[in-house]
């Protein structure tokens, strides 16, 4: 598309804040200005002798009408739904196998597969990492042998110990990806991806569950962040500030995230998604944008967030969160990363839970038996209960990550010097190169993890030099 010569070459600076947030661009939009994408679950219907165009819709998720029945009745029709929808993703004329991590979603896909191939073989991938904070191999494989014990031995289990120091990894995916992307888990995916598509064509993945069933622990921060307002804002201030004083140990550390969570509770309400969402907050961008950019930006990415939010169908408050998810991060992140990951590998990834009447009888549910307590995913755990080990059923989330804050100080900390400090045309006009080093030397000391701006100003620096 760039190759066209009206295309337009100058960056929508709103669109490039809101990357600097979310770490990705929010569709419809993209970095360059008059460029646009077509939204999820629309067509454009364009009228050749008259020039004009027009974008319509062809599906609407409705989360407003809910249904009834006991929790027994839902859990087997959804069982029986997304049996189907696995069903049906596993036709194919290529050898076809499946992704396993240690979740739940990957570990119901491969348990289905794996029974109803019916004492065919059935390939599951799974990566490791030598650093056991990211490394789910033990739990990926108590998982397959679960299933294995359950349907005959049919899942052949690869395990493959992976290296995310090479830096050129980085660089290929980021020319993969056309404008800047900044999900660094789209670096073990590219990595499981290059190695399924060793012996398989096509293979299935979890992608959708924890948007659809309220698997994400910042739903439960959020519910728990309304009712920590209670305390009087000038207590939630001052243990925010009291908390700063000490080093933060990494985002995935108790203080890292008690830190964050302080930090939303004493934004306003009707912001506060956003800004746990928020890589760049107010405060930094006012450091780290040069004065010209930052006057250029026309709202804030908190004021488009809730512009958005007016747009949604459900009636709770929250699943609010999760809806907004499926309209906003899903097609925004998590299905460009698998998109991008896999078919830079040659690889197609299909999505049981992402079929149409798994997702539309998902936001049919009741939300208290997706979120029940503090146990969330809680009706999807319960209808697959018996194909699923116990220690699957009961691990806490990890996410799919690398570690990137480590990485940055150690094995990529050259290049990512040679980017950030580089005369790049055009960097300089957006940022204060002055609070970019200062934002790197405070995570090179460790006091800080500025690893989630630093990881978005590489990749906006790999981008410009493109």
């Amino acid at each position: 598309m760039k190759c066209h010569p009206g295309f337009p070459e100058s960056l929508d600076h709103d669109a490039l804040a809101d990357y600097f947030s979310l770490l990705y661009v929010p569709q419809p939009g993209t970095v360059y200005k008059e460029v646009f994408h077509l939204p999820p679950s629309h067509f454009m219907e364009f009228d050749c002798i008259r020039g004009r165009g027009e974008i319509k819709p062809y599906r609407k998720i409705d989360f407003s009408s809910k249904m009834s029945g006991s929790r027994e009745e839902l859990a087997a029709e959804l069982r029986r739904l997304v049996f189907r929808a696995v069903e049906k993703r596993l036709v194919a004329d290529v050898p076809t196998g499946v992704f396993l991590s240690g979740g739940i979603d990957s570990n119901i896909t491969a348990a289905i597969a794996a029974q109803l191939l019916k004492g065919q073989t059935c390939k599951a991938f799974t990566v490791g990492f030598s650093d056991a904070r990211y490394d789910e191999r033990s739990l990926a494989a108590r998982g397959a042998a679960f299933i294995n014990s359950r349907c005959g031995g049919t899942l052949e289990h690869r395990i493959k110990e992976v290296e995310t120091g090479d830096f050129s990894l980085v660089e290929e995916l980021t020319a993969h990806c056309g404008q800047p992307y900044a999900d660094s888990s789209i670096l073990p995916s590219a990595l499981l991806s290059a190695s399924a598509c060793e012996e398989i064509t096509v293979a299935l993945s979890g992608d959708g569950a924890d948007e659809l069933f309220g698997g994400y622990e910042r739903y439960l921060a959020m519910n728990l962040a309304h009712k920590f307002t209670r305390i009087p804002g000038a207590l939630r201030q001052g243990a925010l500030k009291a908390l700063s004083l000490f080093p933060e140990g990494g985002e995935r550390s108790f203080p890292g995230r008690l830190r964050r969570f302080l930090r939303i509770s004493c934004v306003p309400e009707d912001e506060r998604y956003f800004a746990i969402l928020d890589r760049a907050p107010e405060s930094l961008r006012r450091k780290l944008f040069t004065e010209a950019f930052y006057d250029s930006l026309s709202s804030s990415g908190a004021e488009r967030f809730r512009r958005h939010r007016g747009t949604l169908t459900t009636l709770c408050r929250d699943e609010s969160y999760s809806e907004a998810d499926i309209a906003t991060y899903l097609p925004g992140d998590i299905l460009p990363k698998a998109d991008i990951s896999s078919m830079a590998n040659a690889l197609e990834v299909r999505s049981p839970f992402l079929d149409r009447e798994v997702v539309s009888f998902a936001a049919a549910l009741p939300w208290e038996l997706k979120l029940n307590g503090r146990e969330r995913k809680s009706l999807l755990k319960y209808a697959f209960a018996d194909m699923l080990a116990p220690e699957i059923l009961h691990a806490p989330k990890k996410g799919f990550g690398v570690p990137v804050a480590s990485l940055l100080r150690n094995k990529w900390r050259k290049a990512a010097e040679e980017l950030l400090f580089a005369e790049t045309p055009g960097q300089r006009e957006i940022l204060r190169m002055q609070s970019v080093e200062q934002l790197w030397k405070e995570h090179l000391s460790t006091r800080r993890d500025h690893s989630y701006i630093l990881w978005s100003l590489l990749i906006f620096a790999l981008f410009m030099k493109r």
